[in-house]
Formats: C-alpha cells, sequence, structure tokens
C-alpha cells in the first residue's frame, strides 16, 4: 500500500469512528438523510483512494424496513456496517496482521430477530468477530461463532416451545446448548444436516474453558476458526428464513 493510501485510510478511521460513536449516543433507531448523506461521502473518498478497501456499501441495504419515502435508514445496519469497515480499515493499515474476514462474516445480518435488545448484542458480537479474523484471534472467533449461535437458536426455539405451548402441548427447557440444538431439530426449525454440523461447532465453542481444550485434545487454527464462521451463517441463513 501507498503511503497516500494510508495517510487516506488513517483519515477515513478518525472520521467512521466519530460517526460511529455519535450514532452510538443517538437514542433513534434511525439514520437520517443527512447524516447518512455524510458517511456516504467518506464511503466515496475512501472507495476512490484504495478501491475495495471497504465492505460492500448498499443504501437500500440500510433502509431496511423503513419505506423509501421517509428517507430514514436503519440505525443497526449502519452501525453494524461501521463496525466492520473499522475492522476492515485497521487490519489494512496493519498488513502484518491482516486477514481475510469471511464474506459470511461480513454479510452476518440480524435484521429478522424480533427482540431488538438481543439484536444489538449479536450485532455488536459479530463486529467483534470480524475485528478477531482480522486479527487472526481464533480461538476467540469460535467462541464467539458459538455464542451467536447459541443465542439465535435459543430465541428460536423459545418462540416456538411457547407456541407449543398455547396450543396444549408440554415442551420441557433445554438446559444447555446440547438440548437446545437437539429441540430445535425435534420442532423442525433446522435440518439434520444442520443438526450435525452446529454440535460440531458446539464442540469447539466449549473449547472457552481450558479443561474443556485440554480433555478433547481439540486445537483451534485459522481452519477451524473459517469452519466455525460457516458454520454459524449456515445456522443463521435456516433461522431468518422461518415465519414471524
Amino acid at each position: 500500500m501507498r503511503e497516500d493510501q494510508r495517510k487516506t485510510l488513517r483519515g477515513a478511521v478518525a472520521a467512521l469512528e466519530a460517526l460511529r460513536a455519535e450514532f452510538a449516543r443517538s437514542p433513534r433507531n434511525e439514520i437520517t438523510a443527512g447524516d447518512f448523506r455524510l458517511l456516504s461521502e467518506h464511503v466515496a473518498r475512501i472507495e476512490q483512494a484504495s478501491p475495495g478497501a471497504l465492505p460492500l456499501f448498499d443504501p437500500d441495504y440500510f433502509r431496511g424496513r423503513v419505506p423509501p419515502q421517509f428517507n430514514l435508514y436503519e440505525a443497526g445496519r449502519v452501525r453494524r456496517w461501521l463496525d466492520v469497515a473499522l475492522a476492515t480499515l485497521s487490519a489494512a493499515l496493519e498488513p502484518r496482521d491482516e486477514r481475510s474476514v469471511p464474506r459470511e462474516v461480513l454479510a452476518l445480518d440480524f435484521s429478522f430477530l424480533s427482540d431488538a435488545a438481543l439484536r444489538r448484542i449479536l450485532e455488536r458480537d459479530s463486529a467483534e468477530l470480524a475485528r478477531s479474523f482480522s486479527a487472526g484471534n481464533w480461538k476467540s472467533v469460535v467462541v464467539l461463532s458459538g455464542g451467536i449461535m447459541e443465542a439465535m437458536l435459543i430465541d428460536a426455539t423459545g418462540r416456538a416451545m411457547a407456541q407449543a405451548a398455547e396450543a396444549g402441548g408440554k415442551p420441557q427447557k433445554p438446559k444447555n446448548l446440547y438440548g437446545w440444538i437437539e429441540a430445535a431439530f425435534e420442532l423442525k426449525l433446522v435440518s439434520e444436516g444442520v443438526k450435525k454440523i452446529s454440535h460440531t461447532l458446539r464442540e469447539y465453542r466449549n473449547l472457552v474453558h481450558a479443561q474443556a481444550e485440554l480433555k478433547a485434545g481439540l486445537s483451534v487454527d485459522e481452519e477451524e476458526a473459517r469452519l466455525a464462521a460457516a458454520i454459524l451463517a449456515i445456522v443463521k441463513r435456516d433461522l431468518s428464513a422461518l415465519p414471524r
């Protein structure tokens, strides 16, 4: 990377961090057209100086569920993009630590979740997931992927169990991630194939405990981290397609 590109990217990081902080302080769930236009101008300058340095910037995606006539943009989606963009730019400025963040991680979107608080937490964690990839923190990638998968499974399966109870059933609440995965399969929320790969990620996620890592004899490197992210994306794909 040329020095002039580095200088432009450093300025871009500072500008985007300022915007992220401003958006984080705002209690609104939408970004105004004026603020979004300012962000768009920064993005255009970065792309001109260093094409491909940023993840895809699609204004239609940021509108989300907001009708076009209101000329507003979903704050959660914008903040999520800013987190990933800043992680990507930071990696570009430190070539020795640069890693390719998988496309499925950059494309993670939790707008299908009806629980706004949970959605915000998972947006935060997925941004941390992207930063962990950029830094090569493979165990963090696996643990974060497993945690995000668990939260989505509990959300979807918990709602399905509540509906079953209302219909006269007596579903038993699972006690651990193994149980939530099995319950999701029994309720036909995921296929058998997705159930199997979910258990694979569950086993690696348990390596958050040092003793479990020693006992299982498993190791975590880049290949395992990319596998974990791929499994997370598949589970998210299937759960997001469920009727709300």
